[in-house]
């Protein structure tokens, strides 16, 4: 009688096609892994080629607006203005402020500019007496720092004569000149403007006569964070705030001067 035995380990062969199989699968992961890396040089090198171009191109220079009109681009850092940009944040500030009369803009019906009569904001006068502002020019205000603005309204109020609430009398502001905007520190973005204007009074007359305005305005730069989802939901008073203060400043100081001959 012939006795076998049962082989507890493999075989030799088996042994050999199993080691195989994992040679096999270990260089198919090495061969996938190289392919995956020789991608990722593909798409790298591709995503260097496109950055080389741009680089190599002039900055855009001009941006157009969706109803067609075009404005210019200038990179600036975060406490840098451009120069008109001041000028024209320091003139539309002060022509709302100091331009009076009873009517407030509502929009526009069939082409014509509509308006509503303005009943005025009221304003506490020191010792207590009371005053009024036109609704446009505290709108403006808010384009004053905190300290400014309730300075500003007390002014204007002691300016704005009665006449203009009734409807008899208007003002304008009229800018006859603007200086170049001065830095004045770097670290905190300030700069000084002069303005040279008249503030013209006109009754219902047509009588006319004109008040001298000489400042010298000191403008901050400023972070004005976006209305969430474009002011959807906004209130009116945060939408006069975002506007007034859309330039990214506001004006810290206003002081007397005689001439644009001072050391602004």
């Amino acid at each position: 009688m012939v006795l076998t035995r049962k082989m507890d380990s493999k075989s030799p062969r088996a042994a050999l096609q199993e080691e195989k199989k994992v040679r096999d699968f270990l260089s198919f992961l090495a061969l996938a892994g190289i392919a995956v890396q020789g991608i990722n040089l593909l798409i790298a090198g591709g995503l260097f080629l496109q950055l080389s171009n741009l680089a190599s191109k002039p900055m855009p220079q001009l941006i157009q607006m969706a109803d067609g009109s075009v404005s210019e681009v200038t990179l600036l850092g975060n406490q840098d203005r451009a120069p008109a940009v001041i000028q024209k944040f320091v003139a539309d500030t002060l022509q709302g402020l100091m331009s009076w009369n009873n009517q407030i803009p509502v929009g526009e019906k069939d082409g014509e500019p509509q308006f509503v009569e303005d009943p005025g904001q009221p304003v506490t006068l020191p010792g207590g007496q009371k005053g009024k502002v036109t609704s446009v020019a505290w709108q403006s205000s808010f384009a004053f720092s905190e300290e400014m603005a309730a300075e500003m309204m007390i002014m204007v109020a002691e300016m704005t004569p009665p006449e203009v609430f009734r409807g008899t009398a208007q003002t304008a502001l009229q800018i006859d000149s603007l200086t170049f905007p001065k830095r004045i520190s770097d670290s905190e973005g300030l700069w000084t403007v002069g303005v040279v204007a008249r503030i013209i009074i006109v009754d219902q007359s047509g009588n006319r006569r004109s008040i001298p305005f000489r400042k010298i305005a000191t403008v901050k730069a400023v972070d004005t964070p976006r209305l969430p989802q474009e002011g959807r939901f906004a209130s009116a008073l945060e939408r006069i705030v975002q506007s007034a203060r859309r330039a990214q400043l506001e004006i810290v100081s206003l002081k007397d001067f005689e001439s644009l001959d001072e050391d602004l």
